[in-house]
């Protein structure tokens, strides 16, 4: 909802109501989105809007991109906080393998300290501010109707009221299965697991078990995946399901709640 997306301020992988977007046609491979999030979750406090694009290309092998995203007026009022991303994928046969490395910058904390899953922010008169680099690999194999991925990712860098903290990093390993029923119907199991650093407190997207620096939360979970086919009319016809995302398995390292 929209009050939530107001309080997870440093969540990137949300659920933004009442966007306007525009996807270009892919040109030689080349195409381009660009999204618009308006203030309707306005307060008597804050303001907010956002705004993102992207750009990708790819061939029958590989796939690579850039991305941007800003977020204005989210947790307080004068608030900027963006995300930076490059990711590429590419398949050889039955095996893919996935490179993802973005930067996570938040500015703008008012008027005193802002609690964060890194830590206490504190207010940018007093110098305060939070920097995340992070990165994400992934491999895939597909055999016969059956496919197994691993997942590993982790924080590179950490930088909090302008200082450095190894302590404040965290690391995530995901392993799933999926078994193809059809072209269009799969069924998959799949295990995950965060390991804090001593003042780091990730957890899994915007749940609501409250997240403890230190610990280390685990998951799994089963689930069936049914594509849908329409065409521009609403008939039966081609799959809307585009090229597979590198970051099928890191739901929730960078969802932080």
């Amino acid at each position: 909802g929209t009050s939530a997306n107001i309080t997870a301020r440093f969540g990137f992988d949300r659920r933004q109501q009442n966007t306007v977007q525009y996807w270009t046609p892919t040109v030689g491979g080349f195409s381009a989105r660009f999204g618009y999030g308006a203030n309707e979750e306005r307060t008597a406090t804050v303001n907010p809007s956002m705004a993102s694009a992207s750009a990708a290309w790819q061939n029958a092998v590989f796939y690579v991109g850039a991305a941007y995203e800003q977020h204005k007026g989210y947790g307080s009022p004068g608030s900027r906080d963006k995300a930076n991303q490059v990711f590429g994928q590419a398949k050889f046969g039955a095996f893919t393998v996935g490179l993802l490395a973005e930067r996570l910058k938040y500015a703008g904390f008012s008027p005193a300290s802002t609690t964060s899953y890194k830590g206490a922010v504190l207010a940018t008169s007093a110098g305060g501010g939070l920097e995340v680099s992070d990165w994400f690999a992934s491999a895939a194999w597909q055999f016969g109707a059956s496919n197994v991925s691993l997942g590993y990712g982790r924080d590179q860098k950490v930088k909090l009221n302008g200082r450095d903290d190894t302590t404040r990093k965290a690391r995530q390993t995901s392993l799933r299965y999926g078994y193809d029923f059809s072209k269009r119907t799969q069924v998959y199991v799949m295990a995950t697991r965060l390991d804090n650093g001593s003042n780091s407190a990730n957890g899994f997207g915007f749940q609501t078990i409250g997240n403890v620096a230190g610990q280390d939360p685990k998951g799994s979970g089963v689930g069936i995946i049914h594509k849908f086919y329409v065409t521009p009319l609403g008939l039966p016809g081609r799959c809307l399901s585009g090229r597979p995302n590198i970051r099928y398995l890191r739901r929730g390292y960078l969802n932080r709640a």
